[in-house]
């Protein structure tokens, strides 16, 4: 008898009434993501989300109250998506962790341009995550992500041990915004990779 894959598996054991739910909130999510990208952040309505994701208003304000609330989700899923399969790819073939690095946040620039009436909001909100929200979350946004290269960097002795991870990952989450609010700037915005070289040099002399 062919088995199934661990995934439906693990699916299989979640009560209906999850399922149901983790699916809705898929559906929403996705169609979020795709009006953000195709219309823009602010002229998409939670009307049209709902429209799209095809349920009532009623329901989508019982999953997300405010139109804010799909951003990091929105967020994560850019990251599991387009991110996490090349970051891991590269970190298994053992890369420098400045190769690490330097993927990470030119992929995030490329993000940036592709979704650039998004980002601006999507920032905000991931500012008061890095400020709020707890380390080791099984939620994949910035946050995690920076922590799982941090950890890869000091498994190679090729960043710092002595400073406390939830630092590490401040001090990272500060720069990674700076650097997106400097290349959002149409002066600095052809010179992006420019940018990025240097933030990976100050980083280096920092952390290594």
């Amino acid at each position: 008898m062919k088995r199934k894959p661990a995934n439906e598996v693990a699916m299989d054991q979640i009560p209906l009434r999850e399922r149901n739910k983790q699916r809705v909130t898929q559906r929403i999510i996705s169609s979020a993501s795709e009006l953000f990208k195709t219309c823009g952040y602010h002229p998409t309505t939670m009307d049209d989300i709902a429209e799209k994701a095809e349920i009532s208003r009623t329901t989508l304000f019982n999953y997300f109250p405010t139109k804010e609330a799909l951003l990091l989700p929105w967020g994560q899923e850019i990251m599991e998506q387009q991110i996490l399969p090349q970051l891991r790819k590269i970190m298994k073939a053992e890369s420098s962790v400045w190769q690490v690095f330097q993927f990470l946040f030119t992929k995030m620039n490329e993000i940036q341009w592709e979704f650039p009436n998004v980002i601006q909001a999507f920032v905000q909100e991931a500012a008061k995550e890095f400020h709020s929200g707890p380390i080791g979350s099984d939620k994949m946004g910035p946050q995690e992500i920076f922590t799982q290269v941090i950890r890869y960097g000091q498994e190679r002795d090729e960043i710092r041990t002595d400073l406390p991870m939830e630092n590490l990952v401040s001090y990272l989450g500060a720069l990674q915004m700076s650097l997106i609010f400097r290349v959002m700037d149409p002066t600095f915005a052809e010179n992006s990779h420019l940018e990025i070289e240097r933030l990976l040099t100050f980083l280096e002399k920092g952390l290594a």
